[in-house]
C-alpha cells in the first residue's frame, strides 16, 4: 500500500477531525441540558423524551456502511458536505418542531445520519495521512469530544436561558455549518499539486529507464499496492520546459499506460496539465507480487463485504459489541448511584468532571507515549481496554468520596486513552486499503448494543434492586472485549497461513 506521509498537510486534517469532534460531540452531548426542557414543552415522560437521543446515536451508528459507500463511490469532502447540509437541516426543523416524534425524525434520524457522514470521512481521511505519528494524530483528534462536551454543555445552558431551546438549536444550527470548511479541508494524501501548464505525449512511450531530462534525474518516490486488485503505482518527478513533449524510452517497467498528475493517458493521445514539479504515474495492471493475474477495478466502488471474511475482523466487531455494551454503564448509572448512598449532588458533578478532564487529557498524552518506538500500540491499547473493564468491576464497591476520586481518575485515563487508541486498530491490525468499509462495518455493529446497552443494564437494576449487577456485568463485558482484542493478532496470523 501506500506510505502515508506522516505529516505535512495530515496535520491540518488533524485540526480538522479535531473541530468535527467538537461539532458533533459536543452538540450531541449537551442534549442533556435541554432535556428537562423538552420534556416539560412536549408534557412527555423521561424515557420517551430520551428516545430522541437514542435514535440519534442509532442512526448515527447503523448508517455506518452507507456513509462507507458514499465515501468510496464520492470521495470524503463530498460526502462531508452532504452531512453538513443533513445536520443543519435537522436541527432547524427541530426548532419548529410540534410533536415528540417529529423531533424523532428531524433531531433523532436527520441529524444522526447527518453527524455519520461529518465524522466518518475524517477519520478515514486522518488514517490515510498517518503511520508512525497515527497515535498522536488520532488523539489530536479524539480530543476534540472532550473538549466539546466541555465548552458545549455551559454554552448550550446559556443560550438555552436567553433564546429558549428552539432558538438554540437554530443557533447549534448554524454551528455546524462549520462542517463545510472541515470538508474542504479534507485534501487526500498526494492530491496536492500546482503549477505551470506543459504537455505530455505518450506516442511512442511503452517503457522508461533511468535517464536525465534537461539535467534532472528520474527515480522513483514511491510504490504503491491499491486496494484488492494490487495496481502498483510509481511516481517519477520530471521538470520539464513549457510547451515541450517527452517520449519515454526503453528502461524499468513495464506499462501501456501511465498517469499524469492523477489523468490516465493512453493510444497515443496528447494533453496539457498544470504542475510546477511534474509526477509522471506509471500504472502496472499485469502481475501482482504474488504472481496472480490483477484485474483492474474501478476505484469509485461501492461498500465491499470482504472484510466480513477475515476472522480477525471478526473479532474485533465482537470486540466492539461488548464495549459499547459496558462502556456507557458508568457514564449513566454512576450518579444516581452515589446519589442513592447519600452523596450531594456537588459531589456528583465533581467525580463526573474529574471523569472527563481525565479522558479528555489522556487521549493526547497516550498519543505520545504509543507512537514511541518501544511501545506496541495494540498492545498497549488491548491492555487499557482489559483494565477498564476491571475499573468498571471495583466501582459500586467504593466505599467514600476518596475511592471514588480514585475510580474517576483511573477510569477516566483508561477509558479515554483506550477510546483513542481503538481508532488506530482497524488502520495497525487491517491497513488503509478498505479503511472506510472497516470503519462503516464496524460502527454499524456497534450501533446495535450502543442502543441495546443501556436499556439492558437498566433491567439489570429493575430486576436486582441494586447497581453491583449491572456494573459487574458491565465490567465482565469490557475485560472480555479487551482478551478478544489480544487474541486478533493471532488470528490474522493464522487467517494469513
Amino acid at each position: 500500500m501506500d506510505k502515508r506521509p506522516d505529516g505535512g498537510w495530515g496535520w491540518v486534517v488533524a485540526v480538522a477531525a479535531f473541530v468535527d469532534n467538537v461539532l458533533v460531540d459536543g452538540v450531541k452531548y449537551s442534549f442533556g441540558i435541554m432535556f428537562v426542557e423538552l420534556v416539560e414543552t412536549f408534557k412527555s415522560s423521561n424515557s420517551a423524551t430520551s428516545w430522541i437521543l437514542s435514535i440519534q446515536v442509532g442512526v448515527f451508528c447503523l448508517s455506518g456502511p452507507i456513509v462507507a459507500t458514499l465515501v468510496n463511490r464520492y470521495g470524503c469532502r463530498k460526502t462531508v458536505m452532504v452531512g453538513t447540509v443533513f445536520s443543519c437541516t435537522g436541527f432547524i426543523a427541530s426548532s419548529f418542531s410540534q410533536s415528540l416524534y417529529v423531533m424523532y425524525l428531524t433531531f433523532g434520524g436527520m441529524a444522526g445520519f447527518g453527524f455519520a457522514l461529518m465524522n466518518i470521512p475524517a477519520s478515514v481521511t486522518l488514517a490515510r495521512y498517518f503511520d508512525k505519528y497515527l497515535a498522536v494524530a488520532t488523539g489530536i483528534s479524539c480530543m476534540g469530544s472532550g473538549v466539546g462536551t466541555l465548552v458545549f454543555n455551559p454554552v448550550s445552558k446559556i443560550l438555552i436561558n436567553k433564546y429558549a431551546w428552539r432558538g438554540t438549536l437554530l443557533i447549534e444550527g448554524g454551528f455546524i455549518l462549520n462542517g463545510f470548511v472541515i470538508a474542504l479541508l479534507l485534501v487526500q494524501p498526494g492530491t496536492r499539486k500546482r503549477g505551470r501548464s506543459i504537455t505530455i505525449t505518450d506516442e511512442n512511450a511503452s517503457y522508461l529507464k533511468d535517464t536525465e531530462i534537461e539535467g534532472s534525474p528520474l527515480y522513483p518516490v514511491a510504490m504503491d499496492t491499491e486496494d484488492d486488485y494490487m495496481k502498483k503505482t510509481t511516481c517519477y518527478p520530471l521538470k520539464m520546459t513549457e510547451g515541450t513533449s517527452t517520449k519515454l524510452s526503453s528502461g524499468v517497467i513495464d506499462s501501456e499506460q501511465y498517469t499524469v498528475n492523477g489523468n490516465v493517458l493512453s493510444g497515443g493521445k496528447s494533453q496539457s496539465y498544470n504542475s510546477e514539479d511534474t509526477f509522471i504515474e506509471l500504472k502496472s495492471d499485469g502481475i501482482g507480487s504474488d504472481g496472480h493475474d490483477n484485474v483492474k477495478k474501478d476505484t469509485k466502488r461501492w461498500l465491499s463485504l470482504a472484510p466480513l471474511k477475515n476472522i480477525g475482523f471478526i473479532l474485533f466487531i465482537v470486540s466492539s459489541i461488548l464495549i459499547e455494551f459496558s462502556l456507557n454503564t458508568p457514564f449513566a448509572f454512576l450518579p444516581n448511584m452515589m446519589k442513592g448512598k447519600g452523596y450531594d449532588a456537588q459531589d456528583i458533578v465533581w467525580i463526573m468532571l474529574i471523569i472527563g478532564m481525565m479522558s479528555t487529557i489522556s487521549r493526547l498524552v497516550i498519543g505520545f507515549i504509543a507512537d514511541l518506538r518501544c511501545i506496541n500500540r495494540v498492545v498497549l491499547c488491548n491492555s487499557l481496554v482489559t483494565i477498564t473493564g476491571v475499573w468498571i468491576i471495583l466501582c459500586p464497591f467504593c466505599f467514600n468520596f476518596e475511592s471514588y476520586v480514585a475510580f474517576a481518575v483511573l477510569f477516566g485515563i483508561s477509558a479515554g486513552s483506550s477510546n483513542s487508541l481503538r481508532g488506530i486498530l482497524i488502520p495497525d491490525l487491517f491497513g488503509v486499503e478498505k479503511i472506510a468499509d472497516l470503519f462503516g462495518i464496524s460502527l454499524f455493529f456497534s450501533g446495535i448494543s450502543a442502543v441495546l446497552g443501556l436499556p439492558v443494564a437498566g433491567a439489570l437494576y429493575d430486576a436486582t434492586g441494586n447497581y453491583v449487577t449491572p456494573f459487574v456485568v458491565a465490567g465482565i463485558e469490557q475485560f472480555t472485549s479487551g482478551l478478544l482484542l489480544f487474541l486478533i493478532p493471532v488470528a490474522l496470523k493464522f487467517f494469513h497461513q
